[in-house]
């Protein structure tokens, strides 16, 4: 019976391994590999064109985090206690406060155009960008489609996309 279990486990991780190892068998392109394995990878590129060393950006993608050739901050309750940006509705007075705190420049939410028509409350970055807009805190930027794989082993399984929206903070203007 043990054996039958590391047998089948061993396959899986043979299967969830497949794209790696092809890749670095073959020598393939790395931006198409971590394209086609990395969720939300496609705003990576323009983040590392587009901004420079003196900007910051926070945003909620964990499997981003080292991907980014500027600072950033990973924005999630369960992992960090510097940004309040719960579930619940935040008051973007005190974000900006937060974020300003740690020299962050540029955030990524859902497209400002999604959330204003949105039936049901934002939450998180999506609902503290909502805010900031209504104050003119933020100024949007680029909207970038993304690609999301619910398997990598069997990636035809599900893809979906999503829209990101870069948004660059300001002060000049802002009415908070």
């Amino acid at each position: 019976a043990v054996s039958l279990v590391v047998m089948v486990q061993t396959a899986g991780q043979a299967i969830a391994a497949r794209n790696a190892v092809l890749h670095m068998v073959t020598g393939g392109d790395r931006e198409a590999f971590l394209a086609d394995n990395v969720h939300r990878y496609q705003i990576v590129p323009w983040i590392n064109r587009n901004l420079g060393p003196d900007d910051r950006l926070i945003h909620g993608f964990r499997q981003l985090n080292y991907l980014f050739d500027v600072g950033y901050f990973f924005a999630h309750p369960s992992f960090q206690a510097l940004v309040d940006v719960g579930p619940l509705p935040l008051p973007a007075a005190r974000f900006l406060e937060q974020v300003r705190r740690l020299g962050i420049s540029h955030m990524l939410s859902a497209p400002l155009a999604d959330l204003a028509v949105l039936k049901t409350p934002a939450s998180g970055l999506n609902a503290v960008a909502r805010a900031l807009h209504a104050a003119g805190c933020i100024e949007p930027g680029p909207v970038i489609e993304v690609s999301n794989r619910i398997s990598r082993a069997l990636p035809t399984i599900a893809i979906s996309s999503e829209r990101i929206q870069v948004l660059r903070l300001r002060s000049d203007g802002c009415r908070l």
